[in-house]
């Protein structure tokens, strides 16, 4: 069950829902919802070379600059004391100037899950670029939900199951986390033919039964890339929420480093729980 769950803040001037989600969730489950705010003084200053002459300037232009985004930050992070407080939910600030990547893979130690948002052509003061993602899920040692900036009124589970050890876990660490209370969940796998795909996602499905959580089996006889598999069956039956591993193989091979990671960024319409 989740006890504490990690948000990424950001000054985003758009719709961004990774902060709204956490908040949702940690009610839910009466957690502690934690906001992570980072500022990457290496980003915001630059490290282009500068002539002697102009060093005095440059330090003068970098001071400025950081003033001004730790005044945002700040007011990112007073926003999210507020709204915690508004939905009852206990919060903490955690303040941190780093690399981002490096600072969630260590702070992620403290909780059970880690939301960001999905990642922007133009990341937002404090968000991630898709870069950076890939580097936080390579060392996080919590499953991290990405989430996009369309929310979403479905309730729906779609696992993306493979039979690979990390779709596995990704399955085990969402049966653990209790997202799947009041939800129906859906097992899908693909594979070139259908026996193969039954018996995949059978095996899911009988572990998440043993954990009293009933899903339905969803085989699907497709040689298509894993995106796509997953995109088309979103778009036929929409959901709430995409489980899946990393690093497996079919349908959920070269996740998080290859074109099918960041094609789901990209176009994946809800929140991706992904597992290491």
């Amino acid at each position: 069950m989740l006890k504490s769950l990690l948000v990424l803040l950001n000054d985003a001037r758009g719709p961004y829902q990774a902060s709204d989600l956490a908040r949702q969730w940690a009610s839910s489950h009466e957690a502690l919802c934690v906001g992570l705010s980072v500022l990457d003084v290496e980003s915001v200053c630059g490290d282009e070379p500068v002539p002697m002459a102009g060093m005095s300037a440059k330090e003068q232009q970098n001071q400025k600059l950081l003033d001004d985004v730790r005044s945002r930050l700040e007011r990112v992070r007073d926003r999210f004391r507020s709204l915690c407080t508004q939905a009852n939910v206990a919060s903490q600030v955690l303040e941190e100037e780093s690399r981002p990547a490096d600072v969630i893979a260590r702070e992620a130690q403290r909780c059970d899950l880690v939301l960001v948002d999905c990642p922007q052509s133009r990341p937002a003061l404090g968000g991630l670029s898709t870069d950076q993602l890939v580097g936080v899920v390579k060392h996080c040692s919590r499953p991290l939900v990405v989430v996009p900036d369309r929310p979403t009124s479905e309730t729906d589970v779609v696992i993306a199951y493979d039979g690979s050890l990390q779709a596995a876990r990704a399955v085990q660490a969402f049966a653990q986390s209790g997202l799947a209370t009041d939800r129906q969940v859906r097992v899908v796998g693909a594979a070139e033919n259908y026996v193969t795909a039954t018996r995949r996602v059978g095996r899911a499905v009988d572990f998440l039964s043993r954990h009293n959580i009933s899903a339905k089996a969803v085989p699907i006889k497709s040689d298509d890339d894993p995106a796509t598999v997953v995109l088309n069956h979103l778009a036929v039956s929409p959901a709430g929420l995409l489980v899946m591993g990393t690093f497996g193989q079919n349908l959920v091979r070269e996740v998080l480093f290859g074109s099918v990671t960041r094609r789901l960024l990209e176009h994946c319409p809800i929140p991706i729980f992904l597992s290491h």
